[in-house]
């Protein structure tokens, strides 16, 4: 039996490990959970890799230093003397590096920075006094921006991951001292602020996450720059790609880790998603599909209608899909330099930090941002309120690379919430609520191109393999009942992946690189346009 893991021992002891359950062909009960590939796991692949490398140079140095003598006599020859000194040098490094904890100290990260391991990503590096130093040995301090129904979700599921939540801030209610009170109140948190300001010049926070509405996310995000603080911003990342440009360029400027909350890439089923298509399972990928829709209460002070606060069911739930396309995508994409049809020296590992260099902004620099293929909107339908003129239900046609995607969104209607990803001889479903789901169903046919079978009817293909992947969410602390957004606990995945990556020294979360979230946003401000829909 072969059994993968899929999240690393440290998540496993927080939300539980995945069974054990064996995969064969024509098993329509079976289920393969890809394996993990963690930040944590690859730098220690890259590490100790590099070691190894190391190892095998010196003995091929050794055996190449000596000469034959009758039967089996050796002598050293002067061309291949070796230095002693530097040998032992050389033994003791390895078992320091061996020895240590790939995960603590700051001295072990310059040595994998050293190393290289990570080109293509922007990695931060800190003095002792730096917020870098802090974050790899006191642990990460979070601050949460803007205190709404989903911050409430976001800070249950920092308790969820035992996470330190250090501040948090109100800043944009008429009752934001009282709210900010009772928000800290709940979750035990030590400060309580009635502005963002206070939040940024708080020097006990690493890291700020920004829940609050769509038209504030940029004015938060160049703050807490300013104030050299990290920053996870909810989805959306703000009213328009300007604005999403601008905030990727202050980060690079303070040189501060910044990624949008696509929390939907972090979910064990999306995951699972990934490494199925990247591992070819269902073929190259042809059609992305994908339908959420649900009828929002019609309250023009929430942000849904509200063209003000950033509303529109492209803003909302279209954003999810576009991304989907763009992630699945490029998957399927390194499934195929993997076979050999693209440059292979290109490959991204998936969930590595080396991202390919062109599609990354340089640390260093505030000249723009890069973006490769946009997405190509080939049709839009829909209909926009008749008040503010956000779009309320919207049907749309694009490509990506050579994949079409074919989604709808609306806040006038249900729907099933799911996504289908449907490659040449296999398919996916990633059950409702994909943007937030537990299980993913696959399906893969006999490759009529390269099986030989009795003829079926035009509209039936033979069943190769039937599985099912469901995790559970990391269950709901009852002490912050009641809960206020579905699937809150959720959130711990995207919490997880982040730390992981500050604790590596990574600007950008490799699951949603910020040339991602830009041209995600690029598309849903060609959307709105499409349907003459208001775009701040």
């Amino acid at each position: 039996m072969d059994t993968k893991r899929y999240l690393s021992p440290k998540q496993e002891d927080k939300y539980g490990s995945f069974p054990e359950i064996s995969s064969s062909t024509n098993d329509r009960n079976s289920i393969v959970v890809p394996p993990a590939v963690t930040p944590t796991h690859l730098r220690r692949c890259a590490l100790y890799g590099s070691v190894i490398v190391a190892t095998t140079a010196l003995l091929l140095l050794v055996s190449s230093s000596f000469e034959e003598l009758g039967s089996g006599g050796i002598i050293a020859s002067e061309a291949g003397r070796i230095d002693q000194a530097q040998l032992n040098s050389e033994h003791e490094l390895v078992k320091e590096i061996l020895s240590e904890d790939l995960s603590s100290t700051s001295d072990v990260q310059n040595k994998r920075n050293a190393g290289g391991h990570g080109a293509g990503i922007e990695m931060f590096t800190g003095d002792s006094n730096s917020t870098t130093q802090a974050v790899s040995l006191k642990g990460i301090r979070w601050g949460i921006a803007g205190l709404g129904r989903i911050s409430h979700e976001f800070a249950v599921a920092l308790h969820v991951t035992g996470m330190h939540l250090e501040s948090v801030a109100a800043g944009g209610l008429p009752n934001r001292a009282r709210r900010a009170t009772q928000f800290a109140a709940t979750f035990g948190v030590k400060n309580a602020y009635n502005s963002y300001q206070q939040l940024a010049e708080d020097p006990k926070v690493d890291i700020v996450y920004i829940g609050a509405t769509n038209n504030l996310h940029k004015e938060i995000a160049l703050l807490m720059f300013k104030h050299k603080k990290h920053v996870l911003c909810e989805k959306p990342t703000a009213q328009n790609a300007e604005e999403v440009e601008e905030m990727i360029e202050a980060a690079a400027k303070a040189g501060k880790f910044f990624a949008t909350n696509f929390w939907n890439s972090a979910f064990p089923a999306v995951r699972y998603t990934r490494s199925a298509i990247r591992e070819g399972r269902l073929g190259r990928i042809i059609q992305i599909s994908g339908d959420m829709g649900f009828q929002a209460v019609p309250n023009y002070q929430e942000r849904w209608l509200s063209a003000k606060l950033g509303g529109g069911s492209t803003m909302d739930m279209g954003c999810y899909l576009l991304q989907f396309l763009v992630m699945l995508t490029e998957e399927s994409l390194m499934q195929q330099e993997v076979a050999g049809t693209t440059d292979s020296k290109q490959m991204r590992p998936f969930g590595s930090f080396a991202s390919q260099t062109k599609h990354l902004i340089n640390a260093n620099s505030t000249k723009g941002v890069l973006v490769d293929n946009e997405i190509e909107l080939l049709a839009a339908f829909g209909q926009n309120d008749p008040k503010t003129n956000v779009d309320i239900d919207s049907a749309i046609i694009v490509k990506y690379k050579g994949v079409t995607g074919r989604f709808a969104s609306s806040l006038i209607r249900p729907s099933r919430f799911s996504v289908d990803i449907l490659g040449e001889y296999g398919m996916i479903r990633i059950e409702a609520p994909a943007n937030c789901p537990t299980t993913a169903i696959l399906m893969s046919y006999k490759d009529a191109r390269t099986t030989t079978f009795e003829p079926f009817p035009c509209c039936v293909q033979p069943v190769a393999a039937e599985e099912t992947f469901s995790q559970a969410l990391p269950a709901y602390p009852e002490r912050f009942l009641p809960q206020q957004y579905p699937r809150g606990t959720g959130f711990a995945y995207i919490i997880e992946a982040v730390a992981e990556c500050l604790r590596a020294g990574c600007l950008q979360l490799p699951d949603v690189p910020q040339r991602v979230a830009l041209k995600v946003q690029k598309a849903v401000d060609e959307v709105r346009h499409r349907l003459n829909a208001t775009v701040l």
